[in-house]
């Protein structure tokens, strides 16, 4: 089934010092359990902005709904789904902020995306337990350099660091680093 997905932007500019983008979207779709007549939807929206004078850069944006995912959008996944099959709630929040100096932006963000237990999630098995964990939030913090070897060539090098942690107190932490060119054309 076609998924409707809408998003406003608006932009204005600074006089010659820089500009102001703000946005807001959304989307809903209709989910159906495989093998049964059963059928749900995901829906959320999305918003935020930035500030751009002379070098510096702020942005900042949000997002809620239900059935949404951790890693991609309508994901389906153990954070998504309970065990009855319904959908959980999600909310995120990022901020990045970049300075560009001269060949070189310089940038770095945080950001985190939670998870909210439904009804099915605080049912109890026969000895008193929740019967599985369930991930609570991921968070993450970035940071790097881009070389603007052209303004159609540039070289990037970045660290990413993403921590979890799941309702019943367990934690996962994760580095990446990366480097790598982008060509635009």
């Amino acid at each position: 089934m076609p998924r409707p997905e809408a998003e406003l932007t608006f932009e204005q500019p600074l006089g010659t010092i820089g500009k102001v983008v703000l946005f807001g979207n959304g989307a809903y779709q209709k989910l159906y359990k495989r093998d049964a007549g059963d059928s749900t939807h995901a829906a959320g929206f999305g918003y935020g902005g930035r500030v751009e004078v002379g070098p510096v850069h702020l942005g900042i944006a949000g997002h809620y709904g239900k059935g949404l995912g951790l890693n991609y959008a309508l994901e389906p996944s153990d954070a998504t789904l309970d065990y009855a099959s319904a959908l959980r709630k999600f909310d995120g929040y990022y901020a990045q902020a970049q300075v560009v100096l001269g060949q070189f932006d310089v940038f770095a963000g945080a950001g985190i995306t939670r998870v909210f237990l439904g009804p099915n999630d605080l049912l109890k098995d026969a000895n008193g337990n929740i019967p599985h964990s369930v991930v609570k939030s991921q968070t993450g913090i970035n940071g790097g350099v881009v070389y603007n070897i052209k303004p159609w060539l540039h070289l990037d090098v970045d660290y990413f660091r993403a921590d979890f942690a799941w309702f019943l107190g367990e934690k996962q932490h994760v580095d990446g680093y990366n480097t790598g060119l982008t060509f635009n054309w």
